[in-house]
């Protein structure tokens, strides 16, 4: 919930939020931080997109967790994380997101969503695609 005018009201789901750019940015750090942390538990949520985060003012909270996935045990686990983090990009890359992320996201280096970690997902060389970490 949502501290509101007239009392706590259900916080929207992300997709239906029209945070500002420096409100994007921090939900955009904390779903990174999210998704990272439940990587090195070696978790994946398994069905992550804007429907299944809340946009509780100034948190961004993560719903739907009982599904989560073993990322090494299930055999899906690589693939279930690679749609986590394309729909997730989706909806940050989307044409009313863009117009808010433009100065907020993108750093002077040039990384874009979810390539701050190696480890989780990396960015193909000359594109804005993402692609799966290479097997060890």
């Amino acid at each position: 919930t949502v501290d509101a005018e007239d009392g706590p009201v259900t916080a929207p789901r992300l997709a239906q939020a029209r945070p500002g750019p420096a409100q994007l940015a921090s939900y955009y750090e904390q779903l990174r931080e999210v998704m990272t942390t439940l990587v090195h538990a070696g978790l994946v949520h398994g069905d992550l997109s804007a429907y299944n985060l809340l946009a509780a003012g100034d948190r961004l909270v993560v719903i739907d967790l009982p599904q989560v996935v073993d990322l090494v045990g299930n055999l899906n686990g690589a693939d279930y994380l690679m749609r986590d983090c394309t729909n997730v990009c989706a909806w940050f890359r989307a044409p009313g997101a863009r117009r808010r992320r433009a100065r907020a996201v993108r750093r002077p280096d040039g990384p874009r969503l979810l390539t701050g970690r190696p480890a989780l997902v990396g960015r193909s060389p000359g594109t804005d695609g993402l692609r799966a970490p290479s097997p060890r």
